[in-house]
């Protein structure tokens, strides 16, 4: 009987350490735990390919997603497509979706857990555009609204002296416009993003009043 009783035991005890020891995939499927961000949503419960699938339709979303720019009043549309918009960093987030999985025995799952919920992981999805396309654009659809600054002059007719008033001008600073559409578009938005061209005036080298 203590014999048969020592056996069961014996055999219990290495079926627990197998069960601690063994990967995880013999257990179920592995998931991603609560604590692991891409972008503006939580990968928490997903397998691997669930959470591909899923940050594969977002960057769909984001590549289609219609654009306003705003210049001077008047509304231009584009797409991110036509700015040749890109995914620039699918590698690394790639890769950290991997390494986000829970792996290994019941310890390093439980230390694997702990540590996200003390330090959560959120991976950013980094767009970038085509800056040829971006800065033809923006030059095509603002050529309209630059003027130049013309300066005031002062001219004899008739015995009088006459005036000629300055006038200001308008530049745009494509580089300044640029960025507000690469910071817009690496945002987390959803849905048609509107950009306002950003203007400077131009001031005259003589004005009226001088």
């Amino acid at each position: 009987m203590k014999k048969s009783v020592w056996i069961t035991g014996v055999t219990a005890v290495a079926a627990a350490c197998f069960i601690l020891t063994a990967p995880f995939p013999t257990r179920a499927e592995e998931t991603i735990p609560e604590g692991v961000y891409v972008g503006d949503f939580a990968l928490a419960g997903m397998t691997e390919s669930e959470a591909e699938k899923k940050i594969s339709e977002y960057v769909d979303d984001r590549l289609n997603q219609d654009i306003i720019l705003v210049v001077d009043g008047t509304e231009v549309s584009t797409s991110a497509k036509e700015l040749g918009l890109s995914w620039s960093n699918e590698e690394a987030v790639t890769e950290a979706v991997k390494g986000a999985e829970i792996k290994g025995n019941l310890v390093k799952r439980y230390m694997k857990k702990k540590d996200l919920q003390l330090n959560p992981v959120k991976i950013d999805l980094e767009m970038e555009m085509d800056q040829a396309l971006v800065s033809a654009f923006v030059d095509e659809k603002c050529a309209d609204v630059m003027t130049q600054a013309k300066d005031a002059s002062i001219t004899k007719t008739d015995g009088k002296f006459v005036i000629t008033p300055s006038e200001s001008g308008k530049t745009v600073d494509i580089e300044a416009t640029k960025k507000a559409l690469s910071d817009a578009l690496n945002g987390e938005g959803e849905g048609t993003i509107t950009v306002t061209a950003v203007i400077t005036e131009q001031e005259p080298r003589i004005t009226t009043e001088e």
